[in-house]
């Protein structure tokens, strides 16, 4: 097992349909999510729980009131019951660099693009990102996001109340744990989340300490 710091910016959690994403996410924390948004481009919605250290946690489901997208819905949401983490993101303030990086140590980020969504309150949100819906073994790699000059949505939440507890530490099994190193190298951050890698089937951990004391893992 090796380990590496990374600046996490948001966890996803994926669900079904996101009333029972939500409940019971909000069983697991404590807490209950706030409304979110729609990604039109994924034909998605989302709900958003706030983590210490400028991140969050996003439950993510099908819109119903959105066609779906060639190719179907983002992030596997169609299968995944009442939820279970898909994939993770980080924050760079230099996209391009970090999706050259990537594809240095063979792994497709996919095109850097432009992306938004609009709150409840009718505020948009944007953001520069790679792609999300690209495979980066498993979704093991995390995407790679730059909020530029939008306020991030963990401020909105903190503000809110709505921070359940923070990251202690994030665990990724893969078959190919070598390339899965050096993806996060490229995305190294001495000041970031413990990212510990593991070889096995491909799967995201996170653990989580809750504001109420209380250890869980996602």
């Amino acid at each position: 097992m090796s380990s590496v710091r990374v600046r996490l910016d948001h966890l996803v959690w994926a669900a079904s349909e996101l009333d029972a994403g939500s409940a019971r996410m909000a069983d697991l924390v404590g807490m209950a999510p706030r409304p979110g948004g729609s990604h039109p481009q994924w034909g998605t919605r989302n709900v958003l729980l706030g983590l210490e250290n400028g991140a969050y946690l996003e439950v993510v489901a099908p819109d119903p009131a959105l066609p779906v997208p060639d190719g179907g819905r983002g992030f596997g949401v169609e299968s995944a019951g009442a939820g279970r983490l898909v994939t993770w993101a980080v924050r760079s303030a230099d996209v391009h660099a970090a999706a050259r990086g990537l594809a240095s140590v063979g792994v497709d980020p996919g095109v850097v693009s432009s992306g938004s969504r609009v709150r409840p309150d009718g505020r948009v949100l944007e953001w520069v990102q790679t792609d999300p819906m690209r495979d980066r073994l498993s979704g093991t790699v995390p995407f790679v996001l730059d909020w530029g000059e939008t306020v991030h949505p963990s401020t909105d939440l903190a503000a809110e109340a709505a921070v359940v507890g923070v990251v202690e530490r994030i665990t990724l099994r893969h078959a190919d744990p070598e390339r899965l190193e050096a993806a996060l190298a490229v995305l190294k951050d001495p000041g970031g989340t413990p990212v510990d890698v593991e070889e096995g089937p491909p799967e995201v951990a996170a653990s989580l300490l809750l504001v109420d004391g209380r250890r869980i893992v996602l």
